[in-house]
């Protein structure tokens, strides 16, 4: 560790996570933070029973689907002058009240 870093600990889904940090980009990673744990507890009120590897998965899925979106609306942006609309955000829920398709879980429980 570098006289610019410093060891931050952060609470994501209710564990603490130490992370090495710049120290000019810790109030950046506290937002970021924020952001995660924000939507891991969408996930965890959609799907409560999941275990966290599973609530933690489709958080990372869903994020990652929402930074593609974002990356296609920038090169989109940087080809044509005039700004498109942000797309909706992406929320697991349960299967059975899904009715277009984005992330969500599959039943593979059922033949055991």
């Amino acid at each position: 560790m570098n006289q610019r870093e410093r060891k931050v600990v952060f609470k994501v889904l209710g564990r603490d996570i130490a992370l090495r940090v710049q120290h000019d980009h810790e109030s950046v990673m506290h937002e970021i933070i924020g952001m995660v744990n924000d939507r891991l507890a969408q996930v965890r009120a959609n799907l409560p029973t999941e275990t966290d590897l599973t609530t933690m998965t489709l958080t990372c899925i869903a994020l990652a689907e929402e930074l593609y979106h974002a990356q296609l609306s920038l090169n989109r942006v940087d080809l044509q002058p005039h700004a498109l609309p942000a797309p909706e955000p992406i929320v697991p829920t349960p299967v059975n009240t899904v009715k277009t398709p984005s992330v969500r879980r599959s039943k593979r429980r059922t033949e055991e």
